[in-house]
């Protein structure tokens, strides 16, 4: 079987989704949707390097295409008839879109200047795809049109499986996954400090803050806690300059020490998160958060914005508080409670432990993952409408 992925060649989602298909033995192809540099890690594959920008770095059993004389004058604008003829020329059975603004999207333009018979068009769904962009009469007709030119779904959360369907799509589901393919959760149990999470007193805070991310918001919150915080650790994720700056004030000023976290291993991150008693992270928007995901492995407590689909994993007051992420004082007293609360934090570890070892464990999402390409590989030789069930 032959599959071309198209989606953010910087993401390392991108790359944990090639690496959980290394036992399929399948030919595939990698395609970046984004002017970004190349994330590292990629395996046993070939990227196609389609951007203006520095090809990816190879590695062991990965190849490197270079398609920039394509690309001519028009850059970007080239990227469509660049894909459609790369998909002419590699003849795969599934053209699976990670995510639907760019790498949807730039797949629904190379399926409209493909002269034969496009192959299985699947897409996946990350984060804020349909939430927010369906919401936004300036982005709704597009994901529309990509939903109406697909041929599968699969979602990252069962909200976005039923906005799929509330946006038009009427093709077959894959079940839900989240994106990256779980975790080994033994391993990052034993990154956890010892006794439970009452004992711990730092605090991780998601520091994006962006169109969408409201790191700021996160770190005003902190700062309402006043006295609270005082010769606590805040460990800071996905920063910028401002979120930093803002940080070390608050910090200063509550006699907390900061330490920032910035292009570190992942290793690194669980480690941190296994010393803290509360995470906290705001979004407008998003699907199945992987730091949200990531806080419950490591056995924090969870302080996460209503907006995503945390819900899906927890239950609000019991195992997590899901939050107004533009509700700053309701955020502090979110945070207060957590770090107060010392039964509160211990009863909502035991839950979400049993939540972690059921829905995160990467050889079980691993084995779902392989099998459910399995079938749309069946799927694209049948071309048959039916439901697939992959993992639930």
């Amino acid at each position: 079987m032959k599959l071309v992925l198209v989606g953010l060649g910087n993401s390392p989602h991108l790359v944990d989704t090639v690496a959980r298909m290394r036992t399929l033995n399948w030919d595939v192809h990698v395609v970046s949707s984004i002017e970004a540099p190349w994330a590292t890690g990629y395996e046993r594959c070939t990227l196609h390097h389609t951007t203006s920008g520095p090809p990816p770095p190879t590695g062991p059993d990965v190849a490197v295409v270079d398609h920039r004389g394509e690309l001519g004058s028009m850059g970007s604008r080239a990227w469509p008839g660049v894909l459609a003829q790369l998909i002419a020329d590699v003849r795969p059975d599934i053209v699976h879109a990670h995510e639907l603004q760019h790498s949807g999207v730039l797949t629904l333009r190379a399926r409209r200047r493909m002269r034969e018979a496009f192959p299985l068009f699947v897409l996946s769904t990350w984060g804020s795809d349909i939430y927010h962009f369906a919401r936004d009469p300036g982005e709704r007709a597009k994901v529309r049109a990509v939903l109406a030119s697909c041929d599968v779904v699969w979602a990252d959360c069962w909200r976005d499986r039923a906005l799929a369907t509330a946006e038009g799509f009427r093709g077959p589901m894959m079940n839900v996954t989240p994106v990256g393919g779980g975790y080994d959760v033994e391993a990052a149990f034993s990154l956890r400090t010892n006794g439970p999470t009452s004992a711990r007193r730092d605090i991780a805070v998601k520091g994006f803050n962006t169109w969408v991310g409201r790191g700021m918001n996160a770190l005003d919150a902190l700062d309402m806690c006043g006295g609270l915080i005082a010769d606590r650790q805040i460990f800071l994720l996905l920063s910028d300059d401002a979120t930093r700056s803002r940080a070390e004030q608050v910090c200063a000023r509550h006699g907390a020490t900061l330490r920032i976290l910035q292009n570190v291993p992942k290793t690194t991150i669980l480690a941190a998160l296994g010393r803290c008693r509360v995470s906290v992270a705001l979004n407008m928007s998003d699907g199945t958060s992987k730091g949200f995901l990531e806080s419950l492995l490591c056995g924090a407590f969870p302080v996460q914005s209503f907006s995503s689909a945390a819900g899906e994993w927890t239950t609000h007051g019991e195992s997590a508080f899901l939050v107004d992420p533009t509700d700053i004082r309701g955020v502090a007293a979110a945070v207060r409670a957590a770090l107060t609360d010392d039964g509160l934090v211990d009863r909502a570890r035991e839950i979400n432990d049993a939540t972690v070892r059921a829905h995160l464990d990467a050889q079980a999402i691993g084995a779902a993952i392989t099998s459910a390409y399995r079938r749309l590989g069946e799927l694209a030789r049948s071309r048959q409408d039916h439901v697939i069930e992959a993992y639930s």
